[in-house]
């Protein structure tokens, strides 16, 4: 901890000190556990602001920083930017080959374009000359049923009975023409005819013998069948889309839908873009290589600000809270002072260089000063500020075995043992709640005190 005054003050009582320890030819302080003679050197007891700091260290981090990497696999085929540049939200840094999957995109939006065109003719009323044509399917096929289940048309019959005659008629004939050939070739000519008139006799011969005795189980179990289903074609028309087909149709819609978002997302994810508007800090992809899924493509930093990252001692963590104000200097540029609030304190402990401390995050205020990334801060977090406080340096105070804070008090030219209360305290001023009044006149110890080997007063110890 530190008083923001403490180098002015620390000068001043040192300059009124070494008048002092010249003017009384540098003799040596005894304490005193009562009252003895005042030789001079002593501090006055004042008032002043008292600022209350905890210190700790960090290193600087970026508003904002983004670990890029391509959301899909693929071959590297542009790198837009280099280190150092400074670039836009949404702009492009890098471009994966897109042209595998710019045809996965195509074949997805005809994949969708099929599936909706059959739910939307599923979902159609039926069309009238689908109607006309399904009823005279089932007309015909009751039709032919009826047919098989009646009895035998005498007419039918007739029919096949003179069809078998003019089939052996035919036959008789060829046979003759073929008696009557002399010449071998055309009589094989005729041998061949023969064979084919006997063929139609015997068919004719079987159509006749079936329309003597009507149809057969096996013929009227097909016409059944065939009316079954075009009864069903038509009553299916009728009635429209089942809510289960229907609800295939639409699972199959969903899926082509889904399958193009994500053959699009692959296509989007070939394209490398930043997330916010900030500097390209780090590039490890290079054209024509494959993108690796281990190392990010583009390091991205928003640098228009900064927050800083401390581990705060366990014994000191009771003292902070949100919103308190810093003051952060850098060990790298000396003299500069960059202000800032306390933004959180973590709830659970860690351990750093073997001592329990606590993640507390400090925002820093916007600054015209060139901060960058991973500088070493030092952080003075003021925990209280005691207005005109009553303050003595803490080298003048000294204790009891039992703990008592006392100090030499002047007191008409003597030095008394006075027990003082304490309150707040800092590196150098100490508040004095009780005991000592402005204007007071303290001895200074004589541990204090220390003569160097080449002569002459100074100050060491705790002093200032």
């Amino acid at each position: 901890m530190k008083s923001m005054k403490s180098n002015k003050i620390g000068f001043v009582v040192t300059i009124v000190l070494v008048v002092l320890l010249t003017s009384t030819g540098c003799a040596a302080l005894a304490q005193s556990r009562g009252t003895s003679e005042a030789t001079g050197q002593t501090v006055s007891v004042t008032r002043q602001t008292l600022v209350v700091q905890i210190e700790a260290s960090g290193e600087l981090g970026p508003v904002r920083e983004a670990n890029l990497t391509f959301g899909t696999a693929g071959r590297v085929a542009e790198v837009l930017v280099s280190e150092g540049d400074a670039v836009a939200a949404n702009q492009e840094l890098a471009r994966l080959d897109t042209r595998q999957l710019e045809l996965a995109v195509r074949d997805a939006e005809d994949t969708l374009a099929l599936r909706q065109s059959a739910l939307r003719q599923a979902q159609q009323p039926p069309d009238e000359h689908d109607l006309a044509i399904s009823e005279a399917d089932v007309t015909i096929a009751q039709s032919n049923l009826a047919k098989l289940l009646a009895s035998p048309d005498a007419k039918e019959v007739e029919r096949a009975r003179l069809n078998v005659e003019q089939a052996r008629n035919n036959l008789w004939a060829a046979q003759m023409e073929r008696d009557a050939q002399q010449v071998a070739y055309l009589r094989d000519q005729a041998e061949a005819r023969v064979g084919n008139a006997y063929v139609a006799l015997q068919i004719a011969e079987l159509q006749y013998e079936q329309a003597k005795e009507g149809a057969d189980e096996n013929q009227i179990a097909i016409a059944r069948a065939q009316l079954a289903q075009a009864q069903a074609r038509l009553a299916k028309l009728k009635a429209g889309i089942g809510e289960e087909e229907l609800l295939q149709l639409e699972t199959q819609v969903r899926m082509a839908e889904t399958a193009l978002q994500r053959a699009r997302a692959s296509l989007e994810d070939a394209t490398l873009r930043a997330p916010f508007a900030g500097t390209v800090v780090e590039v490890n992809v290079t054209p024509g290589e494959m993108a690796s899924s281990a190392l990010p493509a583009v390091v991205l930093m928003d640098l228009s600000s900064f927050w800083l990252e401390v581990g705060v001692d366990e014994i000191d963590v009771g003292r902070l809270a949100a919103g308190q104000p810093v003051e952060v200097t850098f060990d790298s540029l000396p003299g500069v002072v960059v202000t800032g609030t306390v933004r959180t304190i973590a709830e659970a402990a860690s351990t750093s260089g073997g001592a329990t401390v606590y993640r507390t995050i400090i925002d820093l205020a916007p600054t015209d000063i060139h901060l960058r990334a991973g500088l070493s801060a030092n952080a003075a977090i003021t925990i209280e500020v005691v207005e005109n406080a009553l303050v003595i340096p803490n080298w003048v105070i000294q204790f009891t075995s039992d703990g008592q804070p006392f100090v030499e008090k002047v007191v008409g030219g003597q030095t008394v043992r006075t027990n003082i209360e304490l309150g707040v305290r800092n590196d150098e001023y100490a508040q004095v709640l009780s005991g000592l009044s402005e204007g007071d006149l303290v001895a200074i110890p004589a541990t204090e005190l220390q003569v160097p080997q080449g002569g002459g007063w100074f100050f060491g110890g705790r002093g200032g």
